[in-house]
């Protein structure tokens, strides 16, 4: 088994993970976003820091991976599968920081030629 650590809420780190996927492996026919992250405390305790974290992996991280994963994508016809947890679609107590991630579950990509 092999694997690739990386930073989903980091842009630099989408870059480094496809050039790395393809040098390894030669091709990227799939890219899967399943990272989240959230906090389970009332928002009102929240911090600003905090926010800008949860967002940086559940809401923008998906669309630099996608970025660098079109081209390769395109060449093999692969596809994005967009996974969100059922907390970003079903409201709870002490969650509203992992609800956000319902918005990266519904962030489409097409990959058109």
């Amino acid at each position: 088994m092999d694997y690739l650590v990386a930073d989903a809420g980091n842009p630099a780190d989408a870059e480094r993970t496809i050039a790395t996927v393809v040098s390894r492996w030669g091709r990227l026919d799939v890219l899967v976003n399943n990272a989240g992250a959230g906090a389970i405390l009332p928002l009102s305790q929240a911090s600003s820091e905090q926010i800008t974290e949860i967002f940086a992996v559940n809401v923008v991280g998906p669309s630099p991976l996608a970025t660098a994963a079109l081209p390769h994508l395109k060449e093999s016809v692969g596809t994005i599968i967009n996974v969100s947890s059922t907390f970003g679609h079903k409201a709870a107590a002490l969650l509203a920081l992992c609800s956000e991630q319902g918005s990266a579950g519904t962030h489409d990509a097409v990959l058109g030629t």
